[in-house]
C-alpha cells in the first residue's frame, strides 16, 4: 500500500489550495484596481479550464501590476497546473525573492521543489512557514508528508504526532501518521490511529479506504468491506474504492455485488473501456454470454484494435455456437497480429467447427510458418489431413511432429488412427502400445485398442481387461461403456452386454452405433422385435447431420441385417 509515493502530489495539491485560504494574512494584498480586470478574465478562463487564456490574461494582469506577489504566485500555480514545473518555479521564486515571508508563495514554492525531489529547499520552504506562523498545522502536515516521501519514517511520525499534541482534533495528521504506519507496516498502530479520526467525527472517505485497505491486506474481508462501503456512503465519485470492492466481491464468487460498483463506476465514467472489459469477463465468467458480447461491443466500437475485447468476444460467441462471427473475429485478430499463432489457434479450430478443412488446413500450415516447435500444431493438422481423407499426408505430418515430441502420447494415438482408416492394422497395435507405454492411462488408447480386439473377435481377455481400466479411468462415458458391452457380446455374456448397454445410452444419448450393437445382441437373445427396433432406430439417427460422417459404413451395415432378419 504505497500510499506516499503513489498519492502525494494530488494530497498535496489540495492542501495547498485549502491551505492557502487559511494562512494568516501576511499575504500581499489581491492585485491592484488596473490589474483587477485582466485578473477576473483570467479566473474566468480558469473556470472554464482554458488554461492558455488564463495565462494570458493573468500577464496582462501583471503588466499593470509588476509588483503583485500574489498575481506572480496565482501565475506560478496555474503554470503548475498546465504540468510547466519550470516556469512554474521560476515565477513562484521571484515572488518569493520579493517577498520571502509570503505563506502561499513558500508554500508553492515547498511542492514544486518537492516535485523535483529537491528535498533539502522543500524542506527550507516548509520550515520557513512553521517559523512565520508555528500553529499553521498544514505547514507541518507538508513536512511530514515530505519526510515519508523521501522514507525518513521517524521524523514522519515525529511531526505527525506533535500535530496531534498540538491539536487534538486534527484528523488529517492521524490519517497521514496512519498512512507512514502503513509504509512501515505496523499496521495494527495504523488501525489504531485511524480507529482515532473515525471516534473524532467526520473522518473524510480517504480514512475509511486507507482502513479498509488494511483490513484487506490482514484478511478480514467483512472489516474490509464494512470500511469500503462507508467510504462510498461519504463520497459517492470514490472510483478507486469502488474498484476495490470490485476485487473483494469477484474474490468472493458475488458476481451481482460486483457489477452493481462496476455500474456506478460507469455512471460517473461512461467511456471507461477498462470497466467494460472487466464487466464482460464477470458475465463470461457467469456463462452469461449474451451480456458480455454486448459489454465487448461496446469497447470494439470505440477502440477496434483493442485484441483483449475482440478475443473475449471471439471466445463468447464460439461459447454460444455463433461460430461464423467468431471466425470473422480471429480473422481481424490475424490481421491486426499476424504473427500471433494463438489467434490463428482459435482460428483454425473455428474453422473445423464450421467444416472448413481446407482452410483449416492452410491455417495450420500457416502457423508451421512462424512456429515449428508445438506438437499439437502437427497433431491438429494431421488430424485435418485424416479428416478429408488425405492419410497419406496424415502420417507425413504427424511423423514431423515426432521429429520434435517423439514421446507425444496424442500424435502417436492419432498416427494409429491414421493406420486404422487404412487398414494397416499391426502397426496401429503398435502406435497404441506405444501410446500407453507413454501414459498407462490413456483412456482413448485402452479403449481402441481393447475395442478393435474385440471387433476383430481376438486377445478378448486383454480386450477386456483394457476396457476395464478405461471405465475405472472414465465411468460416465457411454462410449466406452458401449466397447464394454462389446466385448461381452463377443465372449458370450450377453446379459453383461446388454446391462452396459443399456447403461452407455444414459450417458450419450441416442447414438447409431451403440442401437447397430443393441440390436446384435437382441438377435442372439432371441429378441427379434427388439433387434429390428433398435437397427431400425440405429438408421434413423444415421441420417441426422450429427452422425452421418461418423461410421460411414453403418448404413450398409444394418440395412443388410434387417433385410436379412426380414
Amino acid at each position: 500500500m504505497k500510499f506516499f509515493v503513489g498519492k502525494f502530489i494530488l494530497i498535496l495539491l489540495i492542501l495547498l489550495f485549502s491551505a492557502c485560504s487559511t494562512l494568516k494574512r501576511t499575504e500581499a494584498p489581491e492585485p491592484s484596481k488596473e490589474a483587477y480586470y485582466y485578473y477576473i478574465l483570467g479566473i474566468e478562463s480558469e473556470i472554464n479550464h482554458d488554461w492558455e487564456e488564463a495565462l494570458k490574461q493573468y500577464m496582462h494582469a501583471l503588466k499593470e501590476d509588476p509588483d503583485s506577489v500574489y498575481l506572480k504566485t496565482h501565475i506560478g500555480r496555474l503554470f503548475l497546473r498546465k504540468g510547466d514545473i519550470d516556469n512554474a518555479v521560476l515565477m513562484t521564486k521571484t515572488a518569493v525573492e520579493q517577498n520571502p515571508d509570503y505563506a502561499p508563495a513558500l508554500f508553492l514554492l515547498g511542492e514544486l521543489y518537492h516535485s523535483q525531489k529537491d528535498f533539502e529547499n522543500a524542506k527550507a520552504m516548509y520550515e520557513k512557514v512553521i517559523r512565520l506562523s508555528p500553529d499553521n498545522f498544514e505547514a507541518y502536515i507538508y513536512l511530514g508528508t515530505l519526510y515519508a516521501t523521501n522514507k525518513k519514517f521517524d521524523e514522519a511520525i515525529n511531526i505527525f504526532k506533535k500535530v496531534i499534541a498540538m491539536d487534538r482534533d486534527n484528523v488529517m495528521a492521524r490519517f497521514y501518521l496512519g498512512n507512514v504506519y502503513v509504509e512501515t507496516k505496523r499496521y495494527d498502530d495504523a488501525v489504531t490511529v485511524l480507529e482515532e479520526c473515525i471516534a473524532l467525527g467526520n473522518a473524510p472517505d480517504s480514512v475509511y479506504l486507507l482502513l479498509g485497505s488494511i483490513y484487506k491486506s490482514k484478511g478480514n474481508t467483512d472489516k474490509s468491506i464494512e470500511n469500503f462501503q462507508r467510504a462510498v456512503e461519504i463520497n459517492p465519485h470514490n472510483i478507486e474504492v469502488k474498484e476495490k470492492l470490485v476485487e473483494i466481491y469477484l474474490k468472493q464468487k458475488s458476481p451481482d455485488k460486483a457489477l452493481e460498483q462496476l455500474a456506478g463506476i460507469l455512471k460517473q465514467q461512461p467511456d471507461n473501456l477498462q470497466v467494460h472489459l472487466i464487466m464482460a469477463g464477470v458475465y463470461i465468467d457467469n456463462e452469461q454470454y449474451e451480456k458480455a458480447i454486448e459489454e465487448l461491443r461496446i469497447v470494439i466500437n470505440a477502440d477496434p484494435q483493442n485484441v483483449t475485447a475482440r478475443y473475449l468476444l471471439g471466445r463468447s460467441l464460439s461459447d454460444i455456437n455463433k461460430f461464423d462471427e467468431a471466425v470473422e473475429q480471429f480473422k481481424i485478430l490475424s490481421g491486426i497480429k499476424p504473427q500471433d499463432v494463438t489467434f490463428l489457434m482459435h482460428l483454425a479450430i473455428l474453422f473445423r467447427k464450421v467444416n472448413k478443412t481446407d482452410d483449416e488446413i492452410r491455417t495450420y500450415e500457416n502457423i508451421l510458418t512462424i512456429e515449428t516447435s508445438k506438437p499439437e500444431v502437427y497433431l491438429y493438422l494431421g488430424a485435418s489431413y485424416a479428416q478429408k481423407g488425405d492419410y497419406a499426408k496424415a502420417e507425413e505430418i504427424l511423423k514431423k511432429g515426432f521429429a520434435i515430441a517423439p514421446e507425444d502420447e496424442d500424435l502417436n494415438f492419432q498416427l494409429a488412427m491414421v493406420y486404422e482408416k487404412i487398414g494397416r492394422y499391426d502397426e496401429m497395435y503398435l502406435q497404441l502400445k506405444k501410446t500407453l507405454k507413454i501414459n498407462p492411462n490413456h483412456v482413448d488408447a485402452l479403449n481402441y485398442l481393447g475395442y478393435t480386439y474385440a471387433e476383430k473377435g481376438i486377445n478378448l481377455d486383454e480386450a477386456l481387461e483394457l476396457i476395464k481400466k478405461a471405465v475405472e479411468l472414465k465411468p460416465e462415458s457411454g462410449y466406452i461403456l458401449d466397447s464394454l458391452g462389446w466385448v461381452y457380446f463377443k465372449k458370450g455374456l450377453y446379459e453383461d452386454a446388454l446391462r452396459e448397454l443399456k447403461k452407455a445410452l444414459e450417458f450419450t444419448g441416442d447414438d447409431p452405433v451403440i442401437f447397430e450393437h443393441l440390436g446384435d445382441i437382441y438377435l442372439k437373445m432371441g429378441n427379434k422385435k427388439d433387434a429390428l427396433d433398435s437397427w431400425e432406430k440405429s438408421l434413423k439417427l444415421q441420417e441426422l447431420p450429427a452422425h452421418y460422417d461418423k461410421d460411414k459404413g453403418l448404413t450398409e451395415r444394418v440395412t443388410e441385417k434387417i433385410k436379412k432378419l426380414k
